[in-house]
């Protein structure tokens, strides 16, 4: 079986660095040890896109740093002597840091009908990525319809919206949900969504909301009305008759 070690790090976005030792006390006279002719290290994507695993031989060393990785992708590494098995490899998977921005805490977009049936001028506020992997930029906007299709984008510059950013756009289109990703010197970062709701929509809740209040306080009183001011005639009669008896038994 493997009788090396592996330690893996720093692992960064697009590169990372191995190191490899014999594990002490592993080796026994039943296992003679192999004459050193070098390592060899392989590694390759566990899971994402299919592609061609990388590999380096011949390594005199127990140090290598493994360069052009992808980005936020998993990594099986592993580590042997030149003349071992598949079996006899010592592997470790690690997972290479982000590199561009996290998605933006997008709040609810909002649309106003600004020509009937034709125009509509929607909003959206956001605030930055809580990961942003480097100065951000800019940000992307992204207004699409129900089926996930772009209809209309536009760029936001990042050093004009701190600490909250705001974007207001007249479109043509009434669109389902509003997109937002930041960029930076890497690229564009991971995107947040949000539906849109029409502002008049809003309104018209809020209105129905205060009718159905309404009408519900006018139906309760209704219904309850006559019997509320009944008690209220039984309870001041009843105050009232207190009264005249305690003014009998102690006449002035």
């Amino acid at each position: 079986g493997p009788w090396l070690y592996l330690v893996m790090g720093p692992v960064h976005s697009k590169n990372v660095t191995v190191v490899w030792g014999e594990t002490p006390g592993l080796q026994t006279l039943e296992q003679p040890r192999i004459s050193r002719i070098g390592f060899r290290i392989t590694w390759r994507r566990v899971d994402g896109r299919v592609g061609h695993p990388g590999h380096a031989s011949s390594l005199a060393s127990s140090k290598h740093v493994i360069r052009g990785l992808i980005p936020g992708t998993r990594y099986q590494v592993c580590v042997g002597e030149m003349v071992a098995a598949e079996h006899q490899l010592t592997c470790d998977v690690i997972t290479t840091a982000e590199d561009v921005p996290g998605p933006p805490v997008t709040d609810s977009g909002s649309c106003s009908n600004q020509a009937p049936g034709t125009h509509w001028r929607c909003d959206v506020v956001w605030n930055a990525p809580k990961k942003a992997h480097g100065r951000i930029t800019g940000y992307l906007v992204e207004w699409k319809d129900k089926e996930g299709y772009v209809l209309m984008e536009s760029a936001v510059k990042g050093v004009l919206c701190e600490p909250r950013c705001y974007e207001s756009q007249v479109v043509n289109f009434h669109p389902s949900e509003v997109c937002v990703s930041a960029r930076t010197s890497a690229g564009l970062g991971w995107e947040s969504c949000s539906p849109i709701h029409d502002v008049s929509e809003r309104i018209l809740a809020f209105f129905e909301l205060r009718v159905v209040l309404i009408i519900s306080v006018t139906l309760v009183s209704y219904q309850l009305g006559p019997a509320i001011l009944k008690a209220l005639l039984r309870c001041c009669i009843r105050g009232l008759y207190r009264h005249v008896e305690a003014e009998k038994q102690h006449p002035v």
